[in-house]
């Protein structure tokens, strides 16, 4: 999905061991054939590179910037961004519309935003999953701010199998689109 997201693209993600040093080194992978640089920030990144990652994003349209959410939480201005992807979303509506505000700075040639939150859906029976409970918090966050939301379900046997995978085959991808940005 990442790879087939088009303008600079953000992806957070919440513990460095467990999940963004992997989702990193996939991402690089997946964008070898698409041309696409791929950038690290995370606190192992010392404050140079990482200032210097924040301008070379700035000044090109094309990057993918694969951070943790607790160096990206404040601080951080790129305002060409133009997708942002939850990989570990919280519930917290004050972090998640924070995060939002990431893609919504206006930029020149900017029309606008897009959110991709993803969330398992392990639904049976009487049980509802973790995750699942988070993500219906934030479609209740997105409609409290007037966001236009468009929700798809996708077979995750079917999504196991593909590589790449693009937008319309994340497990659960809700995509939250800003027309114009603030």
């Amino acid at each position: 999905m990442v790879c087939q997201t088009q303008g600079n693209t953000l992806v957070l993600f919440q513990y460095v061991k467990k999940q963004g040093i992997d989702l990193f080194k996939r991402i690089v992978e997946l964008a070898k054939s698409t041309g696409r640089q791929v950038h690290y920030y995370a606190g192992s990144v010392n404050a140079e590179s990482r200032e210097h990652i924040r301008n070379t994003v700035a000044a090109g349209s094309n990057h993918i910037i694969v951070a943790s959410y607790g160096t990206f939480q404040v601080g951080v201005n790129i305002p060409n961004l133009e997708n942002l992807i939850f990989a570990h979303p919280a519930k917290s509506a004050i972090r998640v519309l924070q995060r939002i505000g990431r893609v919504l700075r206006k930029a020149d040639g900017k029309k606008r935003a897009n959110l991709f939150d993803l969330a398992d859906d392990l639904r049976s029976g009487k049980y509802t999953n973790h995750v699942f409970k988070h993500a219906t918090a934030r479609m209740e966050y997105y409609s409290t701010e007037g966001f236009n939301v468009t929700e798809q379900e996708v077979d995750l046997a079917r999504f196991a199998l593909m590589a790449p995978p693009t937008a319309q085959d994340a497990p659960h991808a809700t995509t939250v689109r800003e027309d114009e940005t603030q």
